[in-house]
């Protein structure tokens, strides 16, 4: 039979057979372990042994030992132990073992890592005590102790101090070895840094007690629930709002407690509560008004916010935020019946004003019937008076005495004033009935058509008249106000006076004169009518003018007022929207 059909295809290629025979020929016998191949095709691990034959012999001879159960205990052997390796590098942890008998120990590199040292430097036993805090050392000590004594693993979390000063915190775990009668003769055991996790954990820790403390001093309920909406955490602000201790609600779902019915006193299952859908969809709920249920079954009308609690991705509970509102609710009760109170007094208040606008206008209209017969009475008995008195005057004067023809000449001059004074009258009573027609108006070139009559009257006054001023409104009933007032300033004025019409920057119009001016004390009579200010003998008027003035400027939505002080001229201002 071939040799070759022993060998495996691939040792075959790699002429295996042919260097055992080699190897066996140059140093008499050839040695090795590898697979074979049955007659069936199948493979099984072998020792084998070649050798050559005697001199007088041709050929070799190959003894095989069967080795396939061995080499597969071998394998799984390596398989586990490599399993071993890669886990505990993948979960950084570091193995060591210690000879009892001898104190010597043996550490992997993450071991020493896990006390800041490189991979080449020895860590030895006694630096392991060295570096650890002197407290965790008799800690660590009995616990090794304990754990050999009991033949049970210990577990223990210790503080260490590298090389470098730096401190860090180390999870070690051991177990004895013990020999044929019990002894134990060495240790064996797994170290892992922890410092992250210790610093997370005390970073937590410090943040929960932020939050308890947080939690109990806020005035606002607040709940913690699972995912079944039992409450697993409450604060003392909610014992408090609902009148049960901690140890009453805890493990309870909180709606069958706390919400479990409608005001109505309907029921309320948990599937219709939108504080429910933070446990099926992880929707959170802000501001949300309710009304809860205390323990002795009275209402409390609410807010409420909750949000989910999610873990590994998946919402695995809740928190809810409540707030007592009854304040509120009063409040908004008392507004609601104030702006009541309010509406009701603003419909008698507009009853009243239309009331009111209607006697108004009744009054209105029997001053205007008043004014028109005042108009169309008076005017005949005054004319007759006047012309009776001329003709006296003219006819008979040679007849009638000194004191006769004066007394006739008052009389004259008086219904010619009554005359006018009604004329003034009518004219006050028809500004206010005038509908206004809005337009631009050039207050520049109106003033200087109505000076053009004034120095006839006052040939000794000179105007100053800005240009370019301009203002929307009433022609006719503005050139009626520039009238008042140039003839005004202008009869006031000294001889060689000068009278100012113009702008100020803020927009305000002004007429100023250098005449006699007056006490500012009387500045509230100037635009009544009929009120003066000087005797009629020295300055003739009939003090209709300015009233007429102030009507105009009001009826344009402007104000005016004067400034003076006697002997010092007056200056007149006024706006115009």
């Amino acid at each position: 039979m071939p040799v070759a059909l022993i060998f495996t295809a691939e040792d075959c290629d790699a002429r295996v057979p042919e260097q055992e025979m080699t190897t066996a020929l140059e140093t008499g016998r050839s040695l090795d372990e590898r697979w074979h191949v049955r007659k069936d095709g199948s493979r099984f691990w072998a020792s084998g042994t070649v050798t050559p034959l005697k001199e007088e012999e041709t050929g070799f001879v190959k003894i095989l030992r069967d080795l396939t159960v061995k080499k597969r205990i071998q394998d799984a052997l390596e398989q586990s132990e490599r399993r071993n390796r890669l886990a505990t590098e993948a979960a950084q942890l570091g193995t060591w073992e210690l000879d009892l008998a001898t104190g010597e120990q043996t550490c992997s590199a993450i071991c020493k890592a896990n006390f800041g040292l490189s991979a080449d430097v020895d860590l030895t036993h006694e630096a392991v005590m060295e570096a650890l805090d002197p407290e965790d050392r008799a800690r660590l000590q009995a616990a090794g102790a304990q754990a050999l004594a009991s033949r049970e693993r210990f577990e223990i979390e210790y503080r260490i101090t590298w090389p470098d000063g730096s401190r860090h915190w180390i999870y070690g775990s051991g177990i004895g070895v013990y020999d044929d009668s019990g002894q134990p003769v060495r240790m064996v055991g797994i170290t892992r840094n922890i410092t992250q996790t210790k610093r997370t954990e005390i970073e937590l820790r410090q943040q929960l007690e932020l939050i308890r403390g947080f939690s109990e001093s806020a005035i606002e309920a607040m709940f913690v629930l699972d995912f079944e909406g039992r409450t697993t955490f409450m604060n003392p602000a909610a014992e408090k709002m609902f009148g049960y201790r901690q140890e009453e609600l805890l493990g309870r779902v909180l709606h069958d407690t706390l919400h479990y019915k409608h005001p109505d006193g309907t029921p309320y299952p948990l599937q219709d509560c939108p504080l429910g859908r933070v446990f099926r969809y992880g929707d959170a709920l802000k501001a949300h008004e309710d009304v809860f249920f205390r323990k002795d079954g009275s209402a409390i009308p609410v807010e409420c916010s909750n949000g989910p609690i999610f873990r590994d991705g998946r919402v695995a509970g809740a928190a809810l935020i409540v707030h007592d509102i009854t304040k509120r609710k009063e409040t908004e009760a008392q507004r609601v019946a104030l702006l009541e109170q309010v509406q009701a007094l603003n419909a008698d208040l507009e009853e009243r004003v239309e009331l009111r606008t209607t006697e108004l206008r009744a009054a209105v209209e029997e001053l205007e019937g008043f004014t028109y017969s005042v108009s169309h009475d008076l005017r005949a008995p005054l004319r007759a008076i006047v012309s009776t008195s001329r003709i006296l005057l003219q006819d008979f004067a040679d007849v009638l005495p000194p004191e006769a023809r004066q007394q006739l000449d008052r009389q004259a001059a008086a219904a010619s004033k009554l005359g006018v004074l009604i004329d003034e009258l009518l004219k006050l009573s028809r500004i206010s009935k005038v509908q206004l027609s809005r337009e631009t108006v050039d207050l520049s070139q109106v003033a200087k058509e109505v000076v053009v009559d004034i120095p006839a009257r006052s040939p000794s006054v000179t105007f100053e008249i800005q240009g370019g001023l301009a203002a929307k409104g009433d022609a006719r009933l503005l050139r009626l106000v520039l009238v008042n007032l140039l003839e005004n300033a202008a009869k006031f004025s000294p001889a060689g006076g000068m009278v100012r019409v113009g702008q100020r920057a803020d927009g305000t119009f002004f007429v100023q004169d250098e005449g006699i001016g007056f006490d500012m004390q009387y500045a509230p009579k100037l635009f009544l009518p009929f009120e003066r200010l000087v005797l009629d003998s020295e300055f003739p008027g009939t003090g209709i003018g300015l009233a007429n003035v102030q009507r105009i400027i009001t009826r344009h939505g402007g104000r005016i007022w004067a400034e003076s002080s006697p002997g010092k001229g007056a200056t007149f201002y006024f706006t115009l929207p």
